[in-house]
Order: C-alpha cells, then structure tokens, then sequence
C-alpha cells in the first residue's frame, strides 16, 4: 500500500509569480512618505489665438472638448510626473486641436520624509493648430534634474531638463514660412506647485544648437483649480521662432484658453 502511494502522483497547486516594480509588498510596512496628486477630467471650454509675423496679424476663437491629465506619484523612492491633453473644435480660425503631453520617471533621493533631489528620463511631444498657427515636436530621451518637497497636504517641484528634439515645426499655417526644430536641443525648466484644491504649472522651453542660429522659445502656464465638484483651468501657451524665408521675420504666437472640468481635482496621500 505504501508503495502503491508512492506511484500516485502527488497534486500540486500551481502559484502565479507577478513582479510589480514600486509596488508595495503583500504585508509589508506601507510607506510613509508616498503620495499621490491626480487631475485628470473631460472639459468644455474656449480658446483665443493670436499669430504674428512681420507685416500681418491673425486672431481667432474656438470653441473646444478636452481631456487633460496630471498625475505626480511618489512611492518607495521613485517619483513619476505626466502632463497630457488632448483637445478637438473649432472656430473663427477653422478646425482647431491638439495632442501631446510630457511623462518621465526616476530615483527620488531623499534628504528628509518626502524631500529631495531627483533624476528622471522621459519624453515630451506636442502636436497642435489650427489656421493661423501650428506646433509640434518628439523630444526622446529627456533628462531632468530636479527637487522634489510634498507631505500629505502640498507638492513643490523644480527641475531641469535637456533632450534631443527629433523632428517639429513652429509656424504660421497659411503662410509659406516655418522654423523647423529636429536636430535641435530642447532645454529649459519647469516649475509646479499642487494641493487637493490647486495646481500651477510653469514651464519654459528652448530649442536651439549651440553653434547654429535660431532659436526658438516656448512658455506655458496651467492654474487650476475647483469650487465643490467643477473644475476651473486656465492655460496659456506663447511661442516665439524665426521663420524660413526671413522675409517673415519672427513668427510670436499667443494662445488662451479657459477650460470647465467635469471632473474633481483629487489628492490621495
């Protein structure tokens, strides 16, 4: 009989293995620094633009349906930051949109509980226009460099960033002239502050070469904040680049936005 037994093979059950990277183990202590700030919501809202080149100025409003998404995660010495949009309509300057965002990922070292320096790499990628203007650049990889500050309630970050900008254009959309940025360094410096209740974003961009002529610049600016469930965002994007043929001189270009959430900003420590 025991060697009848020993023939009956034995069943064994079968465990799943899932490697989860910064994820807190089952059981193990949580961590007491994490945090996580979110915004991501459908809104309805309006635009106004404005291009500018040499001898002719061009405005126009929109009408427009987004999607925008903010996200700042700290958990067990890892810090995540993405900013993307997505926003289709229409107006006086024909069928208006855009797509893009920014996402990167890194070591957070700290120097004290939920306080320190950072290294992250990513991307940053925007397509967006309308009649009167038009923007897009890939810039992969980025590298940033920066500090980083939260507790439950409140997030600080500054940092730096430099990357090889692969294909892109700033121009002005019904006129023959651009600035092409592929072969161009992006650099610059972002600065963002956020609560359960308000988030500031500011950021500056140049794409140039070193040892070659032409710049180009890129400021943008999100304030938002929400009364009860409704969100309110204001955003604002300004553009300056030479354009081939000089004739045309510099291309400047103003663009406004103010945009209803349908969805609560959120802070989840």
């Amino acid at each position: 009989m025991l060697a009848a037994g020993c023939l009956v093979p034995s069943t064994v059950t079968a465990q799943t293995f899932t490697l989860q990277f910064g994820q807190r183990r089952p059981g193990a202590a949580p961590d007491p620094d994490a945090a996580l700030f979110v915004d991501r919501q459908l809104s309805l809202g309006g635009s106004v633009s404005q291009a500018t080149s040499a001898d002719r100025t061009d405005r126009g409003v929109a009408a427009l349906v987004g999607q925008f998404g903010s996200l700042d995660s700290t958990r067990l010495g890892w810090v995540q930051r993405s900013r993307t949009f997505g926003v289709l309509g229409g107006g006086s300057a024909g069928v208006e949109g855009g797509l893009g965002g920014e996402i990167s990922a890194g070591p957070l070292f700290e120097v004290a509980p939920g306080e320190g320096s950072f290294v992250r790499g990513g991307i940053s990628a925007e397509l967006m226009g309308n009649k009167h203007f038009y923007s897009s650049w890939i810039t992969l990889p980025r590298l940033e460099l920066g500090y980083h500050a939260h507790d439950s309630s409140r997030l600080l970050e500054g940092y730096a960033f430099v990357g090889p900008t692969w294909t892109g254009r700033i121009k002005l959309s019904d006129q023959e002239g651009q600035h092409k940025l592929g072969a161009t360094i992006e650099h610059g410096g972002v600065l963002s502050f956020a609560t359960p209740d308000v988030r500031f974003d500011l950021s500056y961009q140049r794409f140039a070469v070193w040892n070659r002529s032409g710049v180009a610049h890129v400021v943008r600016a999100t304030a938002c904040g929400h009364f009860g469930r409704p969100s309110i965002c204001f955003r604002a994007r300004l553009y300056e680049a030479p354009q081939d043929p000089r004739e045309l001189d510099h291309a400047r270009i103003g663009y406004f936005g103010v945009f209803l959430g349908l969805g609560p900003l959120v802070a989840d420590p």
